[in-house]
């Protein structure tokens, strides 16, 4: 006779083959499990047990996946076969990321912004020229504002031109400096400065 180990839910769960003709004594329309296969008792005597036929099917299993990061192969699968998964091929310099600005949104392939980078953590360099018509004043100035200002006021600056002159810089601020030429003379040609961040003040 098929011994009972235990139950779970409605269903017994027994340590041998309860159709095999050693049975199992329980009520009528019981269920038996055994070998991952279930019994049901179909009379009153101990050994009326059967083998259930009842068993799901599908009929077909598909996959889907947003189309910007992966495609799906292999689907559907109506038989037997494989769903397969493969990264989507993606411009050179983007990155995985959320919006640029702005509130949370799904991420997106895009190019990085400042905004992504701690400034902490980066060397960040500006460069540009002043023509040398817009000094103006005596000694000679002029103003650089910056595109995108610096979080302060920790960076160097680096100033040439295409006269011999004592540069030097004043009213530095994260948002530009003025460049002294240190004379009255008018300056010719254009006059390039360089101001890099490097997180020491100077």
């Amino acid at each position: 006779m098929a011994n009972i180990l235990g139950k779970i839910g409605s269903i017994l769960k027994v340590d041998a083959d309860p159709s095999a003709g050693a049975g199992t004594p329980s009520p009528v329309n019981t269920l038996a499990e055994f070998g991952a296969v279930i019994y049901v008792k179909t009379g009153v005597l101990d050994t009326n047990w059967t083998a259930s036929s009842s068993t799901g099917t599908v009929t077909s299993v598909d996959l889907t996946a947003p189309a910007s990061i992966l495609s799906v192969s292999g689907n559907p699968v109506t038989t037997s076969g494989t769903l397969a998964l493969a990264l989507v091929n993606q411009a050179a310099n983007l990155v995985w990321a959320g919006p640029a600005a702005g509130g949370p949104a799904d991420p997106t392939f895009r190019a990085l912004v400042s905004a992504d980078l701690p400034f902490s953590a980066t060397l960040a360099t500006k460069s540009g020229t002043v023509a040398g018509a817009t000094f103006a004043g005596v000694p000679r100035k002029a103003t650089v504002t910056f595109g995108t200002a610096f979080v302060s006021t920790a960076y160097s600056i680096t100033i040439t031109g295409e006269n011999s002159r004592s540069w030097t810089y004043e009213s530095k601020a994260a948002g530009g400096f003025v460049i002294n030429a240190n004379s009255g003379a008018a300056v010719a040609g254009e006059v390039s400065w360089q101001a890099i961040f490097t997180g020491e003040t100077s």
